[in-house]
């Protein structure tokens, strides 16, 4: 499949001995939706700006389209929407006349207009002033602009940063179709693990300009997926002692036990050895793993 960012031992810093980015090493697979995690301050704005060159790579760590950023742009830029910070409109014009005046500095036929506002579901509101379009249009309206020319991989940063739920809602279908009808590659960044979950392929979480993590929703899910099974039993001290050290047993309360597992298979067992042993389960929760996990690691 390949990968379409290659990032490799980048540093940065903006004054001396004052590191904003350490040692940072990503591959973004083509074809992903690749969520960049952290806090605000982590170091994800930095990152995106050096992939676009807006902050210069001078030490040419890293690669898009397997090219040194130097020779890649600015030619390149037509093969990459990217959506830093805010987009700003005319607001006294309509979202088609803000479309139109992109448009036509980059040379692009009208009808490119209206395919974008097509993607994103906003052509019905294309005459409407921008004054009138509502937090979550101008965002759409946004990655509208970023669309246009049909870019092989879109460099989100906080695209869905401010909107209410059901804004967040619209914009990860709209990601999810982009990713999956248009086969555009999508690097996002976001401080919300919840929301961003729920889209993406792959992942990297940066905490104070280290990466914490890389790797696929897959590899993640196994490594955090039986942390903090709860299981809810009657008279659990009774029970806790028969079982092994190797699940780290502990007492919540009086009807709660938690254990740590490396596989579901292991929990299986464990529980019918209970049942076996004459244990009333009533039931069994995961009560944290990949939430608490990423708030330990991102808090400041």
């Amino acid at each position: 499949m390949g990968n379409i960012i290659q990032i490799q031992n980048l540093n940065f810093e903006f004054s001396r001995n004052k590191p904003v980015l350490k040692n940072i090493n990503l591959s973004v697979p083509k074809g992903s939706i690749f969520g960049f995690l952290g806090a605000n301050g982590a170091g994800k704005s930095t990152t995106m700006k050096m992939l676009i060159g807006s902050i210069p790579d001078e030490s040419g760590a890293i690669k898009i389209f397997d090219k040194n950023l130097a020779e890649l742009y600015p030619d390149g830029f037509h093969k990459i929407g990217s959506l830093i910070d805010t987009a700003a409109f005319y607001d006294h014009l309509s979202g088609w006349e803000n479309l139109l005046i992109i448009s036509r500095l980059r040379n692009l036929p009208e009808p490119e207009c209206e395919r974008v506002l097509h993607l994103v579901d906003l052509w019905e509101s294309r005459h409407m002033k921008m004054k009138r379009y509502s937090l979550g249009m101008k965002q759409r309206l946004s990655i509208a602009m970023t669309l246009l020319g049909k870019p092989e991989l879109l460099i989100l940063d906080e695209p869905v940063n401010g909107l209410d739920p059901n804004g967040m809602l619209e914009m990860r279908e709209l990601l999810i179709k982009l990713n999956r009808d248009e086969g555009v590659t999508i690097f996002i960044s976001s401080h919300l693990l919840q929301e961003i979950e729920k889209m993406i392929t792959h992942l990297a979480i940066i905490s104070h300009g280290e990466i914490r993590f890389a790797g696929s929703i897959k590899d993640l899910n196994e490594l955090y997926r039986y942390d903090h099974i709860r299981i809810g039993l009657n008279n659990a001290p009774q029970f806790i002692v028969q079982i092994p050290e190797s699940y780290s047993p502990k007492i919540i309360d009086s009807s709660t036990i938690e254990i740590t597992a490396e596989s579901k298979e292991n929990i299986a067992s464990l529980i019918k050895k209970l049942v076996l042993n004459d244990a009333e389960i009533f039931e069994i929760k995961n009560s944290a793993g990949l939430e608490d996990w990423f708030m330990e690691i991102t808090k400041n």
